[in-house]
């Protein structure tokens, strides 16, 4: 049968952040629990807080990202912001290519469980910090993403 694992996962356009393994079924809680924890201490360790630019995020229109209280942790953190991001559009989504690359490169016949996938996933996000044209490359394609979704919606 078809092996998964839950991750959630940030990058820039000077490469990767963290890769942390959720829940299946991951709740508005562990999201929060996940922005709080790994995101917000991450962004002010990269950045000093009187150097902060503003970071903008992409996240998909999930039930969890788009929930109440997720909604009330980012008002409470206003140096973070949000693109608005078109339903159901994952392509200008640049984190999709860095998970292409993750999942082209697995090969389930060597050993087919979901803890040699999760090592993986680990292993391939962390060969990844190598490549760090691959992620200015990404950086420097949204404009062109996003106005494709523009004509497509035309």
């Amino acid at each position: 049968g078809r092996i998964t694992c839950g991750m959630w996962d940030w990058i820039r356009a000077h490469g990767l952040g963290e890769l942390v393994e959720v829940s299946p079924h991951m709740d508005t809680l562990e999201y929060v629990d996940i922005l709080e924890n790994v995101l917000l201490p991450n962004v002010r360790r990269i950045y000093a807080e009187e150097d902060m630019p503003p970071i903008r995020l992409v996240q998909d229109n999930s039930v969890v990202h788009i929930s109440r209280i997720v909604q009330e942790w980012f008002a409470q953190h206003p140096e973070l912001k949000f693109l608005n991001w078109p339903v159901k559009s994952p392509g200008p989504n640049l984190i999709e290519n860095v998970w292409a690359k993750i999942v082209n490169s697995w090969d389930p016949s060597h050993e087919g469980t979901r803890a040699a996938l999760i090592a993986h996933a680990r292993n391939a996000w962390e060969d990844l910090r190598w490549e760090p044209q691959f992620f200015w490359n990404l950086h420097n394609s949204i404009d062109a993403r996003l106005q494709q979704v523009v004509a497509r919606q035309e």
